[in-house]
C-alpha cells in the first residue's frame, strides 16, 4: 500500500501561484513570508487565519453587538456571525476572480477584532472621551490593526485591517498611512462586509418590528431580490420564509453584480503594483447596484440605527462605557490584562510621558476587549450602574 503524498510549503506556494491571477497577492511574495519557521508547512496567510481563530479577541466577538445588543435576543446577528458571513463570502468571491482566498479569509476574520461592546455606540463614546483629551480618537479599524500587529499577522493582513472601509466607516481615512489602494483581497472584504451588514440588518430590523415590510419593499434592492425569488420559487406566502428568501436573493444579486463588474474593471490590470496605483478601488458594484445599496444604507440609518427603540436598547451604554473609561483611566492599576499593559511603554514614548493620556489609551485598549455582558458586569462591580437599572433595561427588552 502506497503512503499518501505529503506536500510541503514550497509545493503549496507553487500550486497557489499557478492558480491565481497576476494581480493577486501570493503567499510566496508576502512581505512577512520569512516569519514562518522552517518546520511550519502552512503558507503565510494560512498561519494568519489560525492565529486569528485562536485569539481571545476573535472568541469574544460572540459577545459583542452588531446592531442589537447581545442581551436583547439570541437570534439577532452578533459580531461573530457577521464575521463568519463575511469570511465565507469573501472566499467565494476571490475564487471567482482568481484572488488569494487565504488572504481575504484572514482579513475578513480580522476586520472587526477591534470592535467595542455595544457596537458603534460604544465606539462613539470612547472616541469622544479620547478626543476630549486631545488624542486622535477611536476607530475600530485602527484598533483591529493594532490587534493584527500584536498577533504577529502578515503585513498584508495588517494593511487590510488598517485600510478597511465601507459606507459605515467614514472615519477610517484618518488612519490611512499612504495613498496606495489596498490589495484586491482587502477590497473584496470591504464590499462583502457592506453587502452582509445591509442585508442582515434589514432582516434583523424586520424581525424586531422596528422597520416594516411595506416600507422595505419600496427599496430598489429589495425589489430586485423579490424578482429573483418570484422567478425561482414563485410567490412565497409565509412572511418569515419570504423575508429570508429575499435577504438571500439580495446577497446573491449583489455578489453576482460585484463579480461581473469587478472582472471588467480588472481587464487592464496586470500586476499588484497596478492595483496599488489605481485611481479608485477596482472591486466594485455597477452604478445601478451601488445606488440601490446606498439607498438601503440611508434607509437603515434613518429608520433603524438611530431609531428610539435601538437607542433605548443602547441607553445604558453611555453610563457603562463612559463610567468604565473614567474608572480605568484614573485607576490603571485595576486594568487586569497583561497584554493591554504591555502597551504602556510604547504609549509613554508616543505621548512623551503624559501619564493622563497614557492611562486613557490603556483604558481604551482594556474596555475594547470587553463583551456587552462583561462591560455591564464590571460597571455593576464598580457601582457605575445599579442592579435596578439593569433589571429595568431587561424589562424594557422583554
Amino acid at each position: 500500500m502506497s503512503l499518501p503524498r505529503i506536500h510541503g510549503r514550497e509545493y503549496l506556494e507553487a500550486d497557489e501561484a499557478n492558480s491565481l491571477n497576476d494581480y493577486a497577492i501570493k503567499s510566496k511574495n508576502s512581505a512577512s513570508k520569512d516569519d514562518l519557521p522552517p518546520t511550519d508547512r502552512r503558507m503565510r496567510f494560512q498561519r494568519d487565519m489560525d492565529q486569528i481563530r485562536n485569539s481571545g479577541e476573535f472568541k469574544r466577538l460572540a459577545g459583542k453587538s452588531q446592531v442589537f445588543p447581545v442581551y436583547v435576543n439570541d437570534n439577532f446577528t452578533t459580531r461573530i456571525t457577521h464575521t463568519i458571513r463575511v469570511f465565507g463570502g469573501s472566499i467565494g468571491i476571490c475564487r471567482s476572480l482568481g484572488l488569494n482566498e487565504d488572504l481575504a479569509g484572514s482579513i475578513a476574520l480580522a476586520h472587526d477584532l477591534g470592535h467595542t461592546p455595544f457596537g458603534h455606540k460604544g465606539e462613539e463614546i470612547i472616541d469622544k472621551k479620547l478626543r476630549e483629551m486631545g488624542l486622535k480618537g477611536f476607530d475600530h479599524n485602527n484598533q483591529s490593526y493594532e490587534i493584527a500587529v500584536k498577533l504577529g499577522l502578515s503585513k498584508e493582513v495588517q494593511e487590510g485591517t488598517l485600510k478597511h472601509s465601507s459606507k459605515c466607516d467614514p472615519k477610517t481615512k484618518r488612519y490611512k498611512t499612504d495613498d496606495d489602494q489596498p490589495s484586491l483581497e482587502a477590497q473584496v472584504v470591504d464590499m462583502k462586509d457592506e453587502i452582509d451588514y445591509v442585508a442582515h440588518d434589514l432582516e434583523d430590523g424586520l424581525k424586531s418590528g422596528i422597520i416594516h415590510l411595506e416600507d422595505v419593499k419600496k427599496l430598489k434592492l429589495w425589489q430586485k431580490a423579490e424578482k429573483v425569488v418570484e422567478a425561482e420559487e414563485g410567490v412565497v406566502e409565509n412572511e418569515v420564509k419570504y423575508i429570508k428568501a429575499c435577504v438571500s436573493a439580495m446577497i446573491h444579486v449583489l455578489v453576482n453584480d460585484l463579480v461581473d463588474t469587478s472582472a471588467e474593471m480588472l481587464g487592464p490590470i496586470k500586476s499588484v503594483d497596478d492595483v496599488k496605483n489605481a485611481r479608485d478601488k477596482l472591486i466594485r458594484l455597477s452604478d445601478d447596484m451601488d445606488g440601490a445599496l446606498t439607498e438601503a444604507v440611508d434607509y437603515l440609518y434613518k429608520n433603524l440605527y438611530y431609531s428610539p427603540k435601538v437607542k433605548g436598547y443602547l441607553g445604558i451604554a453611555d453610563k457603562v462605557m463612559g463610567g468604565l473609561f473614567d474608572r480605568y483611566q484614573q485607576n490603571p492599576d485595576e486594568i487586569d490584562n497583561d497584554e493591554v499593559m504591555e502597551n504602556r511603554e510604547r504609549y509613554i514614548e508616543e505621548q512623551e510621558g503624559d501619564e493622563e493620556k497614557v492611562n486613557a489609551l490603556l483604558a481604551k485598549d482594556y474596555i475594547a476587549t470587553f463583551t456587552d455582558r462583561f462591560a455591564i458586569k464590571m460597571a455593576l462591580k464598580h457601582n457605575i450602574i445599579t442592579q435596578q437599572e439593569v433589571d429595568e433595561m431587561s424589562q424594557m427588552q422583554s
